[in-house]
């Protein structure tokens, strides 16, 4: 089981992706977000090197419905794809392994901007420490 979380920005709700949805599309986009990988991953399987980036994961329409859940269906895992596609959200390859999906724009979404965030969080830090230290005693 991955570890970790995704940002999920609420002008998605705003989106044709999201408005123009079923319950079950919705369900299988949100699935297809945590399935994604967010680093570089490397495996052998068979004597094979594979690698997959950022924004990628490989699965199957089986395992996918599987990972949604309950009530997802295979038809609804492939209309939803084919969907997706038409929109430009991911890109959908049939692989001999598997079938490699590829969530488009995944750094745009998905960076790790917490770095530019940390230096400002540090010195908000600092200054309400300050004061704090100043009114405590010392005993």
């Amino acid at each position: 089981m991955n570890n970790g979380w995704i940002k999920l920005y609420r002008c998605l709700m705003d989106k044709p992706i999201w408005l123009n949805s079923t319950p079950e599309q919705k369900v299988i986009l949100i699935t297809i977000l945590m399935l994604a990988s967010h680093v570089d991953k490397e495996w052998e399987w068979q004597g094979n090197k594979f690698t997959i980036k950022p924004g990628q994961f490989v699965t199957s329409l089986p395992k996918l419905a599987e990972k949604c859940g309950d009530g997802i269906s295979i038809q609804n895992v492939r209309t939803a794809l084919k969907r997706f596609k038409k929109l430009e959200f991911l890109t959908d390859e049939s692989t001999a392994t598997g079938r490699l999906i590829t969530v488009e724009n995944w750094g745009i979404y998905q960076s790790k901007d917490d770095e530019s965030n940390s230096d400002a969080n540090s010195q908000l830090t600092d200054s309400q420490q300050t004061p704090n230290r100043q009114l405590t005693p010392i005993k």
